[in-house]
């Protein structure tokens, strides 16, 4: 939904959705045809929040870092704040945050600076493939 309806590709609305009207659709989506309970804010599941492996326990935390955050940075920084699984949490909300923000030049550049030359020669010959394919 993120890819879909931020970069203005629904073919209902002429302009894309603001960030705050993706949220919205989000959160409606998953909790009528997904069963999910996204009504906890993150200061009502911190004080709580275990380290759990299942879906059930996670998912729903880190839609929820994302419905909360203002931007990409903020919303991972969301998602480790709830402590438990947090690698996995921040995964699962960067992946959302990502379609519907973007990631800063400056966080790609250093998580880019981390990698050896070989793995950024494959991440720079990715690159080049998914523009090619826009």
């Amino acid at each position: 939904m993120c890819r879909f309806y931020a970069e203005g590709h629904a073919f209902d609305y002429s302009e894309p959705w603001s960030i705050d009207e993706l949220k919205f659709e989000i959160k409606k989506l998953i909790e009528n045809n997904l069963g999910y309970d996204l009504s906890r804010t993150l200061d009502e599941i911190r004080p709580t929040y275990r380290f759990n492996e299942s879906c059930q326990d996670t998912v729903p935390q880190a839609i929820t870092a994302f419905l909360e955050s203002t931007d990409f940075e903020d919303a991972i920084r969301n998602a480790i704040s709830l402590g438990g699984d947090s690698d996995t949490l921040a995964a699962i909300t960067g992946s959302i945050a990502e379609a519907a923000y973007g990631i800063p030049e400056w966080i790609k550049d250093k998580a880019l600076s981390y990698l050896d030359e070989p793995i950024r020669d494959i991440c720079h010959g990715w690159q080049v493939f998914t523009n090619k394919s826009k």
